[in-house]
């Protein structure tokens, strides 16, 4: 199927002609689907390429529509491939979309190893836009259904670990790791997921060095796969280092501008972001509040909403630690009711602590109402109150109707409500991915 002439999503098309470069680029990676065993070779080119950013943007939207819209059963990998890099490259809405057909076609025919692939993407896509509940009820449900073989076993776990520990459910991660033990010494693809969640986990619970080299040997992997694209290792590698101390400090900036000038020129919204506030930390000084300030502002114009959040709450925590306090609790709060809208509890935590550093009265936790229902409640309310019954709503969470009552139940005394005739007037609208 040629490129252009796919004729789908035609919102997400460059509403210019294609530069002459651009249509060359497009007709390579159109050879590469029509020899399908090749066609991955040429997804890591669009993420990792010399081409221009916009060009590989445009590519990677294009490339990913066509090769999903061909329908062929000798396309499936290609298709998952084309999704990943529509989320990497920050197309979120096209690719939910993609994968809720995905998801519908998976279950009218019952392809429950297909099923964990998909819901393991989906794990990563909310994940990725911030949506922590979201993505730990998505990963939770791919790991009832992958085995232990399955090719996307590694990223579940490491999307599963990651969505815990920012919801500063620091044991429920260490027991997915310590389930999983065998897996991190594996050689599997997405390997470099599971061991950078695993970092990231033990620079929330404190060991530092030890964080730093799982997420050393992220580089060594990704490195070994050719892999030149923005990678989520760096940021957090600069953040631990940076905690360290003056031992670490070049160490520090040297891989934060590595990472900036790599997300720079990547283009996708969210790396430069991520890049962005980890550089202005380590750097320090008058270039490093410049940059944090410019993560706030590139942050305002992405989809990755816990991306904005944090690059506020760095900004935030950066004035007051300045003296700036009026400036920078502003700030903070601002930042406060992001975090918890994307639940991500760590990061909440950290900024009520900022607010009540200087003296401010930090804010107060949410006991309840929508903002204390677990991802697993808050899910199974939205279900219910979009007019599915219970059997509806367990055949499609994969669940047993009796957790299903246990979950409405809670979430019922947790909302202040008696029924499911309620749920529509006291919970928000689904959000929809942009």
């Amino acid at each position: 199927m040629p490129l252009v002439a796919a004729g789908i999503a035609v919102e997400e098309h460059p509403r210019e002609q294609p530069r002459d470069e651009l249509v060359c680029e497009l007709g390579r990676w159109e050879v590469g689907l029509q020899q399908h065993d090749r066609a991955q070779e040429h997804l890591l080119a669009v993420l990792g390429g010399p081409s221009p950013p916009a060009i590989r943007a445009r590519a990677a939207t294009w490339l990913g529509l066509s090769a999903i819209s061909a329908g062929r059963p000798e396309c499936a990998q290609t298709a998952l491939d084309a999704i990943q890099t529509l989320i990497l490259t920050d197309r979120f809405a096209i690719a939910g979309r993609w994968l809720e057909r995905s998801m519908q076609a998976a279950r009218a025919l019952g392809l429950g190893t297909q099923l964990a692939g998909v819901h393991a993407q989906r794990s990563m896509l909310a994940f990725m836009r911030g949506a922590i509940g979201e993505a730990q009820l998505d990963a939770a449900t791919a790991l009832e259904l992958a085995r232990p073989e399955h090719f996307a076993l590694p990223r579940i776990v490491g999307i599963a670990i990651q969505a815990a520990v920012e919801r500063a459910e620091l044991d429920a991660a260490q027991e997915l790791a310590d389930r999983h033990a065998t897996l991190f010494g594996a050689e599997r693809v997405f390997q470099e997921v599971l061991v950078g969640a695993r970092g990231r986990l033990r620079i929330a619970r404190g060991d530092l060095d030890g964080g730093v080299e799982d997420l050393i040997r992220c580089q060594r992997m990704l490195a070994e796969y050719g892999n030149r694209r923005p990678a989520e290792w760096r940021a957090d590698a600069v953040a631990a280092l940076t905690q360290l101390g003056a031992r670490d400090r070049d160490r520090a900036e040297r891989l934060a501008r590595e990472g900036l000038d790599v997300a720079r020129r990547f283009g996708a919204p969210r790396a430069p972001c991520r890049a962005l506030r980890s550089a202005g930390t380590a750097i320090g000084g008058a270039e490093g509040l410049q940059l944090l300030e410019e993560a706030v502002t590139v942050g305002t114009r992405s989809a990755a909403r816990l991306e904005a959040a944090y690059a506020q709450a760095d900004l935030g925590h950066e004035l007051v630690d300045r003296r700036r306090r009026r400036e920078g609790r502003e700030i903070l709060r601002a930042a406060l009711p992001a975090a918890l809208d994307c639940g991500a509890s760590a990061l909440a935590d950290r900024i009520r602590g900022d607010l009540g550093a200087g003296g401010g009265r930090p804010a107060r936790l949410e006991l309840s109402g929508i903002d204390a229902l677990t991802p697993a409640e808050r899910r199974t309310s939205e279900l219910a109150a979009s007019g599915l019954g219970n059997r509806e709503v367990a055949r499609t969470l994969f669940v047993t109707e009796k957790t299903i009552e246990l979950h409405l139940t809670n979430a019922y005394r947790k909302l202040g409500i008696r029924s499911r005739y309620q749920l529509p007037a006291v919970l928000p609208p689904p959000a929809t991915p942009t």
